[in-house]
């Protein structure tokens, strides 16, 4: 794993946190200040990650997917991503439940039930 900070003078405005698993590296999280989104942080971390990755060989960026299930969503995070794309793939990641009594649980919530949207608990998250 590594992270890579922003700062604007002293103040961190933003850090991406990466995973590297031989030649590929995963985007993991990734988090703005006010001052990284006014800045335009997001920019220049991430062209500091491409640049730190290629520098240790790695060859592909994973920069993993945007809310919901549209191939060709056009909110903000999408058109970010793939502007730094030059592929997509459509992955399912986990598409199952590792722990049904928990699940259970947490699906139980007010509001959750009757949906066929995985995972249930999130339904509605992004309206």
């Amino acid at each position: 794993m590594v992270l890579l900070v922003g700062r604007a003078h002293d103040e961190i405005v933003g850090a991406h946190l990466v995973a590297i698993h031989g030649n590929v590296a995963y985007s993991h999280l990734a988090a703005f200040s006010p001052r990284g989104y006014e800045s335009w942080a997001a920019y220049g971390i991430y062209w500091a990650t491409l640049d730190y990755l290629t520098a240790r060989g790695v060859e592909h960026l994973d920069l993993g997917g945007a809310a919901g299930l549209e191939a060709a969503a056009t909110d903000g995070l999408s058109r970010f991503k793939r502007g730094w794309s030059n592929m997509t793939r459509l992955v399912y990641l986990c598409g199952r439940v590792l722990d049904p009594p928990r699940y259970a649980q947490i699906c139980q919530c007010p509001g959750r039930g009757g949906t066929e949207y995985f995972p249930a608990y999130r339904a509605g998250e992004f309206c």
